[in-house]
């Protein structure tokens, strides 16, 4: 039997979700939530998705 690693954890690498990746995922959870009948779950998730923006960017060397 094979064993798979993840890369990641091999290398202690993560990389950093971009902004808008992470924005894109939140809205497509509050679409799914409101869809499934949450409509306040899905008003966070929104809240959440703009919030994302207003996050300070950390500088990249």
């Amino acid at each position: 039997m094979t064993q798979l690693t993840c890369f990641a954890s091999t290398t202690n690498f993560l990389p950093a979700a971009s902004v808008l990746v992470m924005s894109d995922r939140l809205i497509t959870l509050a679409q799914e939530a409101d869809r499934a009948g949450y409509s306040a779950t899905a008003e966070s998730l929104l809240h959440l998705a703009h919030d994302v923006f207003d996050e300070k960017q950390p500088a990249l060397n």
